[in-house]
């Protein structure tokens, strides 16, 4: 059982960090999913684990880490993208308020 959840999260953390940007709907799941595994991890007894499987804990924390990382920037990115748009957006509104029509 051990060995086959350090396997589902190995395989779920290398499918969060090959993950598309566009699809966060996906990186979401992912997560979730992710988090379960760990849940039933931690619920194992500590002597339970080998060295291998130690050794491939340590490198889906640190791989899930980065990846998690990758997903906050691109959020902060998105945001203030947004807002950028937002700012664009209102000032070619207050610009059309300003405009002055003269038909003659």
């Amino acid at each position: 059982m051990m060995h086959g959840l350090i396997v589902e999260l190995d395989r779920l953390t290398r499918e969060v960090v090959a993950a598309e940007e566009n699809d966060l709907d996906r990186v979401a799941m992912l997560i979730e999913d992710r988090s379960a595994v760990l849940e039933s991890i931690a619920r194992c007894a500590p002597g339970s684990f080998t060295p291998t499987d130690l050794a491939s804990l340590r490198a889906s924390a640190q791989n899930g880490a980065t990846a998690i990382e990758k997903f906050v920037l691109l959020r902060r990115r998105m945001a203030a993208d947004w807002h950028r748009l937002n700012r664009a957006r209102d000032s070619v509104a207050r610009a059309d308020d300003a405009c002055v029509s003269v038909h003659g």
